[in-house]
Formats: C-alpha cells, sequence, structure tokens
C-alpha cells in the first residue's frame, strides 16, 4: 500500500487536497466521517460492507468528485472511521487509473473521457473525448 494526494469534494462543492491510501481490496472509496461533514456530503444510501476481518459493517454511501493526475470524475463514496481516507479500487477504474503496488505508483490504464455532468456542476476541468492517456 501506499499514499497519494489527490483532491475531493462534493458534487458541486469545491475540491481540496487530501492524502489517500492506495492499494488492498477496498472496492468503494472510503472517508472518515469528519471530512464527509467538511465536505457535505449527501448520503442517501446505506450498504453493507465487509472488514478484513469478516465483519460486516453499515456504511453509508454518496457521490462525491475526485480528482487525480488531470482526471475528475463522480464516484462513489463511503463514509466509515478510517484511519487515513482509501482510494478504492472503483474510483480508480472510473478514472482510468490503476495502481502498481509493486512500484508504489498510479498509472493511466485507459483513453479518459470525462462526463458531461461537471458542465452543470461547474466544473473547471477541461471538456475532453480523450486525453491520449494523459
Amino acid at each position: 500500500m501506499f499514499n497519494v494526494t489527490a483532491e475531493i469534494g462534493a458534487v458541486s462543492g469545491e475540491l481540496t487536497p487530501a492524502e489517500f491510501v492506495v492499494g488492498g481490496r477496498s472496492f468503494y472509496t472510503l472517508i472518515p466521517p469528519e471530512m464527509a461533514q467538511r465536505l457535505k456530503l449527501d448520503l442517501p444510501v446505506t450498504t453493507t460492507l465487509a472488514t478484513a476481518d469478516n465483519n460486516y459493517v453499515q456504511v453509508p454511501l454518496g457521490l462525491g468528485r475526485i480528482r487525480l493526475m488531470g482526471r475528475e470524475q463522480l464516484v462513489e463514496l463511503g463514509v466509515m472511521d478510517v484511519p487515513m481516507p482509501r482510494l478504492g479500487r472503483m474510483a480508480l477504474h472510473t478514472l482510468g487509473i490503476k495502481a502498481d503496488p509493486v512500484n508504489e505508483r498510479l498509472e493511466y490504464s485507459r483513453p479518459y473521457a470525462e462526463i458531461p455532468a461537471f458542465a452543470a456542476a461547474g466544473s473547471t476541468s477541461p471538456r475532453r473525448v480523450s486525453d491520449g492517456m494523459r
């Protein structure tokens, strides 16, 4: 596992930098409750997650935005008492980024097309059909 800095925010809020742990088996991006409150996330759904010690916990889910390596997307965020935010596999896949755990780095996994929802959300992220693996 290794750490990366990404920007995170509510669907229509400002993005703020945060450090995330990458690696492990986390499917969802998980953030601590204090971060969710600070970002003013709407958490309309609850799901059950299996923990590493084979327990099950109920976790509130909502949508937020993540910007990483020049790419920005809406992702599902789970709120859980974690010591440090965890960047989940689903967010990485959505961004077209994959983790290289051996070299402890992220790399592009595919060309990238931004979703049009950001035009309505007021994002400053440029609109691209493909960014040439940028």
